[in-house]
């Protein structure tokens, strides 16, 4: 791997923030959904068409299709983890980039020698 001061700033820049999401937050591969349903109780508001909201995550562990549902409380919390895992693989693609770049131009200065 190259020097950081070889880097574009662009880069650097993706890597650091990166770096920064891996170590300071959680992060989950997933996708917050909203479902509604009935709880089947005949006086409840939903038996009148007035059905309740429920958020689930929905996740791939360990082979399987998992839906969890989460509680009110934990909504903005996952849904933060579900943001920062979709911000590193952005970020990871903007590095990714620059390697493939680099290889290209190794590469080609080989050739010439």
């Amino acid at each position: 791997m190259k020097h950081r001061s070889h880097m574009f700033q662009r880069e650097r820049k993706a890597r650091s923030k990166m770096t920064k999401l891996v170590h300071d937050h959680q992060f989950v591969k997933g996708v917050m959904v909203t479902s509604e349903r009935t709880c089947g109780k005949p006086q409840c508001k939903c038996s009148r068409g007035e059905k309740h909201l429920s958020s689930y995550l929905s996740v791939r562990h360990k082979g399987e299709r998992k839906m969890i549902c989460v509680p009110k409380q934990l909504e903005e919390s996952i849904r933060s983890s579900v943001k920062a895992y979709k911000d590193i693989m952005e970020l990871m693609d903007v590095v990714s980039d620059f390697c493939v770049d680099n290889l290209i131009k190794s590469k080609k200065t080989k050739r010439i020698d």
